[in-house]
């Protein structure tokens, strides 16, 4: 309908109202791609999205908060590619962009997990330090983006060996009872645990196998098939050491 809109001959302040909207639609759309998409897919996904968006960007005079939705998209579909230098990169251009503390809190923790698997501590701490104060100070409207930052946050202060990691996942969890936010906000948390147990208690395979099924059940309940991909493989490798 938006597109549509866009065709006609609008006034400035209507086709810059319009484009805002298109833009703000395109990457709830391409979030939606990061939330289901596998890895072997996601770029081919949200490539075009990002790239509708830098060119509404374009059209709003190079608008950087237009700009930092589709960095933001790009360096999500970058990290569950696991191409994490890229997606570092493209987080780090979003930080400089994006406008609200909500959209601040998705590229920290972002920025985490790139920095978690490209084995870059000093970051993680500095990001955690980040994403903790925006919270403190309570300027987000979004709970659900704080208990994705928390998860996210504490899957790489897991992944680094500190059994933290725990306070933060269980503060995402009180979040969640409180607020009740979707599935995948619950299973994500899942499967960060079990990602943190199999580096802080390896040989607890009552622990994994606790986690594993409860996450296989949301995950194949819920059709999040990379979400399914990912607690099978960590179960593997469990089960190998």
């Amino acid at each position: 309908q938006l597109y549509s809109l866009l065709q006609r001959d609008l006034s400035p302040g209507y086709q810059e109202i319009f484009l805002r909207l298109r833009a703000e639609i395109l990457f709830e759309k391409g979030t939606a791609h990061l939330e289901t998409a596998l890895p072997e897919t996601v770029l081919a996904a949200v490539k075009p999205i990002c790239a509708e968006i830098d060119e509404i960007a374009q059209a709003l005079g190079r608008d950087a908060a237009v700009a930092g939705l589709g960095e933001m998209l790009l360096a999500g579909a970058y990290n569950i590619n696991k191409r994490y230098d890229l997606g570092q990169r493209l987080y780090l251009q979003a930080l400089e962009h994006v406008d609200t503390v909500d959209y601040q809190l998705r590229v920290l923790r972002g920025l985490a997990v790139s920095a978690t698997y490209l084995h870059e501590p000093k970051r993680v701490m500095s990001v955690t330090h980040q994403a903790r104060g925006l919270i403190e100070r309570g300027q987000f409207s979004n709970w659900e983006q704080v208990c994705e930052t928390l998860e996210g946050v504490g899957r790489a202060q897991g992944i680094m060996g500190s059994s933290s990691a725990y306070d933060y996942f269980d503060e995402a969890e009180r979040i969640i009872h409180r607020n009740g936010h979707s599935p995948l906000r619950t299973l994500q948390l899942v499967v960060s645990r079990l990602e943190v147990a199999r580096h802080i208690t390896p040989h607890d395979m009552v622990l994994l196998e606790q986690l594993g099924e409860q996450g296989l059940h949301l995950a194949l309940e819920r059709g999040y098939r990379r979400h399914a991909n990912l607690i099978k493989g960590m179960l593997l490798k469990a089960l190998e050491t």
